[in-house]
């Protein structure tokens, strides 16, 4: 994993990382619902999203008007073989709700 020194304007450096492994996420997978309308109203907060996030399958769900998206992210908890992943809905303001 590639760190570098972020500065703020205290002068204080944290160490922000910049790139990461398959390995580090690949147990890192969860599922998102994206609405329809969402996507249409602000798709900046759905690329905002959605660029932290290997999409692994996106199928849109035409009875719920939704896009369910399963992907892989470092924002995700890990969630082990065989187990129930974690489920997210995308809200208007960016943020993912259980």
């Amino acid at each position: 994993m590639n760190l570098r020194a972020v500065e703020h304007k205290s002068g204080k450096k944290d160490k922000v990382k910049t790139t990461i492994s398959y390995e580090e996420i690949r147990k890192r997978r969860g599922r998102i619902t994206i609405s329809k309308a969402l996507l249409k109203e602000n798709p900046m907060v759905v690329m905002s999203m959605m660029s932290n996030c290997i999409v692994t399958k996106c199928e849109y769900l035409w009875s719920m008007d939704v896009f369910d998206y399963h992907a892989i992210s470092p924002l995700f908890p890990e969630c082990y073989e065989g187990a129930e992943c974690p489920s997210y809905t995308l809200n208007q303001d960016g943020t993912l709700c259980k």
